[in-house]
């Protein structure tokens, strides 16, 4: 697995179990994780933790889904990266949101799919400030 050490992920999962699975996956692979169960709440995280590299979020969710949550989330941060975690098909059924996220994991994910995900998504805009400046 890609390491993720240096990386504060913000997990924004209605799921318990599956964010806990998220979790363990993130932490053993060196990443400090904070949970958020919805939207609403991932937001509030954002604006108290400056330090969060990148955000992972579940398409389906109460309050604020995946969408209006990446959506509030650019707004605050424009080059935040955004890796949307679902079981459908985004392409299809978020056509807009599938455009504006960095990575889309597949439900249920193998575990190194998902650090790679995040991985590349924040190298992809890390690399993308190194050359704008």
């Amino acid at each position: 697995m890609q390491p993720l050490h240096d990386i504060t992920i913000l997990v924004a999962e209605d799921e318990r179990p599956v964010r806990m699975l998220v979790r363990v996956v993130l932490e053993s692979a060196g990443a400090r994780v904070l949970e958020a169960e919805q939207g609403a709440i991932a937001l509030r995280l954002l604006d108290l933790h400056p330090e969060v590299d990148v955000l992972c979020t579940d398409v389906n969710m109460p309050v604020l889904d995946g969408a209006g949550l990446t959506l509030a989330a650019r707004m605050r941060r424009p080059d935040l990266p955004v890796v949307a975690c679902t079981a459908m098909d985004l392409d299809a059924s978020y056509p807009a949101l599938a455009r504006a996220v960095d990575g889309v994991v597949q439900k249920p994910f193998v575990p190194s799919d998902l650090v790679r995900a995040i991985g590349d998504a924040v190298a992809r805009r890390r690399e993308v400030i190194v050359a704008a400046s």
